[in-house]
């Protein structure tokens, strides 16, 4: 082929249409990629959030509105502007965990499964192999890593049985029982029951006052999120 039959004479070199279309494809693949990244992974957000929640509910309350919400009620002069921001509080304060749950039990399978993530993982943040089962797991009962999990014979060896369940009192009263600064799991080894009873019998203590959060552990030697600590008002 000559040469000049590659050369427009008017607007110069001419372009290869099959070659410009490839280049055009490549930076747009690379364009959603970037954009994608940005985005992030709902599937691992939803994860992160059912996670955080199960270690400490509190860590995944939107603080940022909670306290914009504050400064609107004391601004506010009508009683009636003053009621609705209370009752948007009030809901921004209170974790919805079941919509978190439901969230979690979507994604985690297909989540858990592009990562190389075993479910015994999920079980040893806390995770109750119940809600792995619903998620699309293959589990059994968790064996004992803590007392809401199963009962020792003798050290060392889980029997793989339920501890007793606790009731609301029994939980309160244990939270009562320290005389220090206490997580929820801690809460959890000294009187059992269910993370989610746990979790909904000191999120009640909180609101009434009769327990303070305070905040995140600053000593927490990690994995993840560091739990709150909390303690009981005198």
């Amino acid at each position: 082929m000559d040469e000049w039959d590659d050369w427009d004479d008017q607007a110069g070199p001419r372009r290869d249409p099959d070659g410009a279309s490839e280049a055009a494809e490549a930076q747009a693949s690379a364009d959603a990629a970037d954009a994608a990244t940005e985005a992030g992974d709902p599937a691992e957000d939803a994860v992160r959030r059912y996670l955080s929640w199960i270690t400490d509910p509190g860590s995944v309350r939107d603080e940022a509105l909670i306290a914009e919400l504050e400064r609107k009620i004391a601004d506010a002069s009508d009683p009636i502007e003053k009621i609705h921001l209370a009752s948007d509080l009030h809901r921004a304060r209170q974790v919805d965990g079941s919509s978190l749950r439901r969230e979690f039990l979507a994604v985690a399978r297909r989540w858990a499964d592009a990562q190389g993530i075993v479910p015994e993982a999920f079980l040893e943040l806390g995770v109750p192999a119940e809600d792995l089962r619903h998620a699309g797991f293959d589990v059994g009962a968790p064996m004992g890593r803590r007392a809401e999990v199963g009962t020792v014979d003798r050290p060392g060896r889980a029997t793989g049985r339920r501890a007793p369940r606790a009731s609301v009192e029994d939980i309160r009263a244990g939270a009562r029982s320290f005389d220090g600064p206490f997580t929820i799991a801690d809460l959890r080894d000294r009187v059992g029951g269910s993370p989610a009873t746990v979790r909904k019998a000191l999120e009640a203590m909180v609101e009434a006052g009769e327990v303070r959060n305070l905040g995140a552990a600053d000593d927490w030697p990690g994995p993840g999120r560091p739990p709150h600590r909390y303690r009981t008002v005198s």
